[in-house]
């Protein structure tokens, strides 16, 4: 499955009620419930869509964020039928080699920073659409969108496009996806071939339904296991 690689089936540790207590009121936000059952409960950032779910938390500067640097020659980390996938090491700056994973997953929380792109008081701020936006280019409101505004982001699905739930209005706990080489930002049942492998056109059960989190989150799994399902068949 695409972004597999990085993330290999795992979640981050868990967050405490407290912990999680404390960061709303860092962002002046309440977490939609099913989101936060899932960072309290089962895990914070890992295995997901996309490239894999993004963490929550909160830093006084993006200095905080561990960082490593890729050195040494590339070696094959996958390879299939399609493509091969190979990567360098990483090491962090006393010269340990360290686990991509623990480095990964972070713009989120590097975003809420006081000196990141968005700041903490970007979700806090009334989620600015009243309707999808669809081939938006030339539409006023596209010019100054900021998908951050009362969202948080939660997975990257690579090319710029990225998910979003929704934390303020109306819209609140749906996810949104944000495209900005469609210049789209709709919720998520119009875009849900994200989650689909060769196909174009969104499936009748997804166009009407409405995704929280963890409805967003076990639409993933199941197309995930079908994709799984089909490959172990095909090479059986």
């Amino acid at each position: 499955m695409f972004g597999v690689d990085t993330h290999r089936y795992r979640l981050g540790p868990r967050l405490s009620p407290a912990n999680v207590e404390s960061i709303e009121k860092q962002c002046g936000i309440a977490l939609p419930d099913d989101y936060a059952a899932f960072i309290r409960e089962i895990g914070n950032g890992g295995a997901g869509p996309g490239y894999g779910l993004q963490r929550f938390g909160f830093v006084d500067s993006v200095n905080q964020i561990p960082t490593a640097q890729a050195r040494g020659p590339h070696r094959v980390v996958r390879k299939t039928r399609h493509c091969t996938l190979s990567r360098q090491d990483l090491f962090d700056g006393a010269g340990k080699k360290i686990d991509p994973f623990d480095v990964s997953f972070f713009d989120s929380v590097k975003n809420l920073a006081p000196d990141g792109l968005t700041g903490p008081e970007a979700p806090r701020l009334p989620f600015p659409l009243s309707e999808p936006l669809r081939n938006a280019e030339r539409d006023q409101k596209w010019a100054t969108l900021n998908p951050a505004t009362g969202t948080l982001m939660l997975a990257d699905y690579g090319c710029g496009i990225t998910a979003h739930v929704v934390v303020t209005g109306p819209f609140r706990g749906h996810i949104w996806i944000y495209d900005p080489n469609a210049s789209w930002f709709v919720p998520f049942n119009e875009a849900a071939t994200l989650h689909y492998v060769g196909a174009t056109e969104v499936d009748d059960a997804d166009v009407s339904a409405t995704f929280t989190f963890g409805f967003w989150y076990e639409h993933w799994i199941d197309h995930a296991l079908r994709e799984v399902s089909r490959e172990y068949d095909d090479a059986t």
